[in-house]
């Protein structure tokens, strides 16, 4: 059973010695009954849910009963005994099916037993332990709830039928084999808590959980489940499979298979319920979230759905649009689904997702418009989608993988002309020693020699001051000349100027010309970094018509090929591209 009302938990739960005593005080005794006193029970949400108790089956003592280790949960089990406990004062009828076996702390079973049955005795033995302590003051306070409702009885038989009926404790059993001490530990340092995927996997291969098999034997339907479920989480880790699935990082998801559970049960970013993935499943379990399933079909569809997304990633134009459709925000899960329900054929569907990124990046009629720092989501989109597509016309899959992995990409000028940001002298230095590198691999001319030797004697400055922004521009323009033109802005802000760039927290070369960028990409590029083709592409300047290649700027020719490339890629012709006005200056 995956989870249990109060009066469903039975048997002895020991308390091993390697966990401290009951710490509850008085206040967070007071908090819980308050929250289970305000509490309704709605359509939506029919039980209270405590957190998950965390055991190891021990199997039978010797007087029958079942017998745990209790790895987690001890505060909480134990509170819920003492309010059991100080039920009987008015409902002396009610008996507490669970008890508790302290390893180490002598008498506790005991004391526990004088709260109710001898009170003079324990108030004498309180101070004997810091435990008794806790114990009695979360007693007292319990008693001192009940006592002070208008009407205690009433309080008292409310509170016993949302404890026998509608509050739930998570129920985790740990595998056999597994160290009880072990899972403490990684439960406990850092407070790491159970995750869906756990109490998922709990509903399938803890004991009991496979009744409904129909399988010969349930150790093999179990151990059937346990390695599918290894493979799939085994394939996960795979970061170009993961990368083609979400954004998330890895380290978001410690159990991956869990990200397959959210897809399934429509969990969305926003959803604050911590377990809401782990309620979808057993809510299909117990037939109140659709037609009721066995343990047997449920399985099948998860394994059955997550072969589905294998497919996706397997087919590269399925790949492509939907991984850009991730790229830029999307969830895989809802895509599919909106394709599964229109039940499109395979050309069908492609043709849908591809309909679905044209909804996202730019139109052609807005395409030249598009301006850094007002439409930086749309151009970004856009961008992904020119390098995705590129690689999908030359039959080639988008290394997802690798273009989400490390410090990202961000949308960047290709050729910056904007001091902006380089505030501090050792970004100024920076900045300087990077062009100077740019200036001395053009050919030299008398300007450019001056210009050189200015800028050397600055680098080699204390604090270059007010001299630096004439020198900036200085440079800049001489880097890029077609930038002195009225259209300056326009040619700097708009797409013709912007690439999917490496991240990076380095000022100086965030606002570098195009000479110093080209150099960094080329560098990336030798070392098998993983640089996007169309960013290659634009640094090494394959889409400039022979005869108007300039190595050292991004000249307006530059620019027009770069546009018309877009253009042809994402709308298929560039004929009927509209004109922007700097069509007409020349280089």
């Amino acid at each position: 059973m995956p989870n249990k009302t109060i009066t469903q938990i039975k048997g002895n739960f020991r308390l091993p010695s390697y966990q401290r005593g009951y710490r509850w005080t008085s206040d967070e005794v007071k908090r819980l009954l308050e929250d289970l006193h305000e509490w309704r029970p709605t359509n939506k949400h029919p039980y209270y849910y405590l957190q998950p108790i965390v055991l190891k089956n021990l199997g039978k003592n010797a007087e029958g009963q079942d017998e745990y280790e209790l790895i987690d949960g001890q505060q909480r089990l134990t509170t819920l005994r003492l309010i059991m406990m100080a039920l009987k004062k008015h409902l002396p009828s009610v008996v507490c099916p669970y008890t508790l076996t302290y390893d180490t702390r002598n008498k506790s079973k005991e004391f526990m037993e004088w709260l109710t049955d001898d009170p003079d005795k324990a108030i004498s033995h309180k101070n004997d332990y810091i435990d008794f302590r806790y114990l009695h003051n979360a007693y007292t306070q319990i008693t001192k709830w009940i006592d002070g409702q208008s009407d205690p009885l009433d309080a008292t038989i409310k509170l016993y039928q949302l404890l026998a009926n509608s509050v739930k404790v998570l129920w985790y059993e740990a595998a056999p084999g597994e160290s009880g001490q072990e899972l403490f530990k990684r439960l406990n340092i850092g407070r790491i808590p159970l995750t869906n995927a756990e109490l998922v996997k709990a509903l399938f291969l803890n004991r009991g959980s496979i009744e409904d098999s129909g399988l010969p034997s349930k150790n093999l339907r179990q151990e059937e489940i346990a390695t599918q479920w290894d493979r799939m989480e085994k394939e996960l880790h795979n970061e170009n499979i993961w990368l083609f699935l979400t954004n998330a990082k890895g380290d978001k998801y410690p159990t991956r298979i869990e990200l397959i559970f959210d897809f399934m049960a429509g969990k969305k970013p926003a959803e604050r319920e911590k377990y809401f993935t782990f309620y979808y499943f057993q809510n299909r379990l117990n037939g109140k979230c659709g037609p009721k399933a066995d343990r047997q079909t449920l399985w099948n569809e998860i394994v059955d759905y997550y072969d589905k997304l294998m497919i996706w990633y397997n087919d590269r134009s399925l790949y492509n649009r939907a991984g850009a459709l991730v790229a830029m925000g999307g969830n895989l899960s809802v895509i599919i689904n909106n394709v599964e329900k229109q039940r499109l054929k395979k050309k069908e569907q492609t043709k849908h997702l591809e309909s679905k990124i044209l909804e996202r990046i730019a139109s052609k009629e807005e395409l030249l418009d598009l301006r850094y720092g007002h439409d930086d989501k749309k151009i970004r989109d856009t961008l992904i989608w020119f390098n995705v597509k590129t690689m999908d016309m030359s039959g080639e899959r988008f290394p997802f993988g690798r273009f989400k992995s490390g410090s990202g990409w961000s949308l960047e000028h290709i050729h910056a002309q904007n001091s902006e940001g380089l505030y501090r002298e050792v970004e100024r230095h920076e900045w300087l020693r990077l062009q100077i590198e740019a200036l001395r691999s053009m050919p030299l001319t008398d300007e450019i020699e001056s210009l050189i030797a200015e800028a050397v004697a600055a680098h080699k400055m204390e604090a270059v001051g007010e001299k630096f922004a004439p020198l900036y521009n200085k440079i800049s323009l001489t880097l890029t000349p077609t930038l002195r033109d009225e259209y300056a802005d326009l040619n700097m802000h708009s797409l013709r100027n912007l690439a999917l760039l490496k991240c990076n927290d380095n000022a100086a070369l965030n606002n570098s010309v195009f000479e110093v960028k080209r150099v960094a990409i080329a560098a990336l590029d030798r070392k098998g970094s993983f640089v996007p083709v169309c960013t290659r592409n634009v640094f090494m300047k394959y889409y400039t018509p022979a005869g108007f290649n300039q190595p050292y700027f991004w000249g307006e020719k530059d620019r027009e090929a770069y546009i018309a490339e877009i253009h042809r890629v994402l709308y298929g012709t560039d004929n009927d591209r509209p004109l922007a006005k700097t069509d007409s200056i020349e280089s």
